[in-house]
């Protein structure tokens, strides 16, 4: 029988029916988002705070409404106040349906309307002694035993959650009082099928807890480009090859107090510092919309960077899209030895995000939005000579060191014309100032050149 590891090279073709296509950009539409399958928790959480529902938000099956919690309500008395971030983020509450098909169709509707930050919450059977119920354990990993995950990743056995949702998730739940454990979820298609013998095994390969949404989830996070975590807490228990069901349905303070949880850790998600949004005239972020992610290096050598220089004159920072189920770091390595041949040692934190936005060339889309990520590089040795293709070839891109100021003085100097048939230089042009003037952004986080 077919699987979704049968045919790996069409992982990174996009869908006959892709959420772009459908949903269009909604506004209002929170970039922060939480996904609940505790529904009774989501029930009290908008009783408690008046969250009213979405316009134009599209329900079916395995996809309800999704509510908008205002920036300036905040989860009842389960936590300790001291512990809620207050930067007045509204936050969108949302109750997927159960298990890992279903809880996609919800969360891929949210990416294509603008959701850019997820925390996932709900219950999970402990593997292992000692998860008593109702304790909050942040999922760093999940093993990919289920089948949504192979269609949006190349094959592999785990998939990671954010590291940055999964700081803020950590660090929310460690000033409520509670001790921090980190797990490896087992997600699963098939409940009624956890053997023992599979349990043992999965023990075995660092599971402490089995839920059925997780690596789904996850995966869809990692091909969207979107930055997602997951809190479960312990409910029932199969440590041992034993069941034990503990009445964790009936847990509703422990359902509502992880629920509080969640909706701190997504306001406590340091938001990516932005470089530059650029939107083209006549571009509709409304209509269907196609994205892209793309990661470009930032390599310095003394008083000069490691750009491109095209035949027409204007220079850009080496880089590209990212491919499916490639982490920025791998991208990097790639691209800086596809385009420049030099090889990576090593990555920084992330510098900026620069946002383009512009009339998309195919048909089947409306708008093109691409996402390029900032990532300080160090390179060894030398670039080395490379065979170009495609456009880079058409191009004549070649490597070059060159002076901040030099590069951004030659990609001002481009004419209109230009930048209309080459989007990109505008867009480095932008970065490039902004690396050369600590003060324009300063209080974005970012790095900047000296």
């Amino acid at each position: 029988m077919a699987s979704a590891w049968d045919d790996p090279d069409d992982v990174a073709d996009p869908g006959v029916i892709e959420p772009g296509r459908l949903f269009r950009a909604l506004p209002g539409v929170p970039e922060r988002l939480v996904l609940c399958f505790t529904p009774e928790a989501v029930s009290s959480l908008l009783a408690e705070t008046g969250a009213a529902p979405l316009p134009g938000w599209r329900t079916s099956p395995g996809c309800g409404p999704l509510h908008v919690l205002p920036g300036d309500a905040l989860p009842g008395d389960t936590l300790p106040s001291d512990t809620l971030p207050g930067d007045g983020a509204p936050v969108a509450i949302g109750c997927p349906g159960v298990g890992a098909a279903a809880a996609t169709l919800m969360l891929e509707q949210a990416i294509a309307r603008g959701v850019r930050e997820v925390v996932v919450v709900g219950g999970a059977g402990g593997l292992v002694d000692g998860l008593d119920l109702g304790v909050p354990l942040v999922v760093t990993d999940a093993v990919r035993d289920e089948g949504v995950s192979g269609r949006y990743l190349p094959p592999g056995r785990t998939v990671a959650a954010d590291p940055e949702v999964t700081r803020a998730i950590t660090e929310t739940v460690a000033g409520a009082g509670h001790p921090v454990r980190a797990v490896r979820a087992w997600t699963t298609d098939a409940p009624y099928r956890e053997t023992a013998a599979l349990v043992a095994r999965r023990v075995e390969e660092g599971c402490q807890v089995v839920e059925m949404e997780a690596a789904a989830l996850l995966a869809v996070a990692a091909r969207r480009g979107v930055r997602l975590g997951v809190l479960v807490f312990a409910a029932d228990s199969l440590a041992g090859g034993t069941w034990q069901h503990r009445r964790w349905l009936a847990a509703a303070e422990a359902h509502r107090h992880l629920l509080d949880l969640a909706v701190a850790a997504v306001r406590a998600v340091r938001p990516q510092p932005v470089i530059a949004h650029l939107v083209d005239e006549g571009t509709d972020l409304t209509a269907r919309t196609v994205r892209r992610r793309a990661v470009r290096a930032v390599v310095r050598r003394g008083d000069r960077l490691l750009m491109t220089r095209s035949r027409f004159g204007d220079y850009g920072f080496p880089g590209g899209g990212l491919e499916p189920g490639e982490s920025p770091a791998e991208a990097l390595r790639r691209e800086l030895a596809e385009e420049v041949g030099a090889q990576l040692v090593s990555t920084g934190e992330l510098i900026g995000v620069a946002v383009q936005a512009r009339r998309s060339i195919m048909p089947e889309w409306d708008t093109f939005v691409a996402r390029h990520e900032y990532y300080p590089c160090e390179i060894s040795g030398e670039t080395r000579p490379v065979v170009l293709s495609g456009y880079e070839a058409d191009l004549d891109l070649r490597p070059c060191w060159v002076e901040p100021a030099v590069a951004l003085a030659a990609n001002r100097a481009l004419d209109e014309a230009f930048l209309r048939e080459f989007p990109w230089a505008l867009r480095e042009a932008a970065v490039l100032e902004w690396l050369l003037d600590p003060g324009r952004r300063g209080s974005s986080g970012g790095q900047h050149l000296s």
